[in-house]
């Protein structure tokens, strides 16, 4: 929407619950705009939030105004050529490793959740299991998978801020070059790699798959901006993230 204060005219973006509840998926609002507080406050690479409306007494549905980003997301600029996929696949690095590196002890505490490697793996590995268990038909391939996922664990990692839909849609290139990370509702405290398997993913369902194509190229500057080791950042491992972290997908 445009906002006008005097003789300036603003493009801002509003978010916010659905009207009446209606919702296609359960996520906070003010949960959400803690975490880009959080990011703009850590100089992350998230549009400002400007305003919240925490509770819903202002605008009848919890809210928060930020600015808008002139520009495409990285899924529109690469189908469109504005960037290669190669470029494209940098800046997938980039942003996840912007995100990575931050320090998450002034997160809201909402989104830490495990408090160590081994137990957010459980309960990732866990969210498998539960849902083949809510079907109305068994699925034994579902538990196979589960078990296979325990039994092959990757090397672990420390934990950081993960972003939850770390797609190529929600990466915004601005007019100017830049590039910023939108859609928080899924942040949490737990393994990077999830970011990057998710993105992946959803490359796999919605092409070009940017990441997929330049792999090796794009865990090597990974690992360069990060520290992170090979053991670690590998397509292998990675392709276990693809894996693991999709139950939320089939879920829906």
């Amino acid at each position: 929407f445009h906002a006008t204060t005097g003789d300036v005219v603003e493009t801002l973006v509003l978010r916010s619950d659905r009207p009446g509840g209606a919702t296609l998926t359960l996520t906070d609002r003010d949960l959400e705009y803690q975490v880009i507080k959080f990011l703009n406050d850590a100089g992350a690479p998230v549009p400002l939030v400007r305003w919240a409306d925490r509770d819903g007494s202002e605008l009848g549905t919890r809210s928060l105004i930020s600015d808008f980003v002139p520009g495409s997301n990285l899924l529109q600029a690469t189908r469109s050529g504005q960037l290669s996929s190669a470029d494209a696949a940098l800046v997938v690095a980039e942003a996840a490793a912007a995100i990575h590196n931050l320090d998450t002890r002034q997160v809201p505490q909402q989104i830490r959740g495990a408090g160590d490697w081994e137990s957010y793996i459980d309960a990732q590995i866990q969210a498998w299991r539960d849902l083949e268990a809510r079907q109305v038909e068994r699925m034994p391939v579902v538990r196979y998978l589960a078990a296979w996922l325990d039994a092959n664990r990757p090397e672990p990692m420390e934990l950081t801020l993960v972003h939850g839909e770390f797609g190529i849609a929600n990466l915004m290139v601005s007019d100017d070059g830049g590039f910023s990370v939108i859609d928080w509702e899924y942040a949490h405290v737990g393994d990077p790699r999830m970011d990057l398997g998710w993105c992946l993913q959803r490359g796999g369902q919605e092409p070009p798959n940017v990441l997929g194509d330049n792999l090796i190229v794009a865990c090597e500057r990974y690992r360069e901006l990060t520290g992170a080791s090979e053991a670690a950042i590998n397509p292998a491992a990675l392709s276990y993230f693809v894996i693991l972290g999709s139950w939320r997908a089939f879920d829906q």
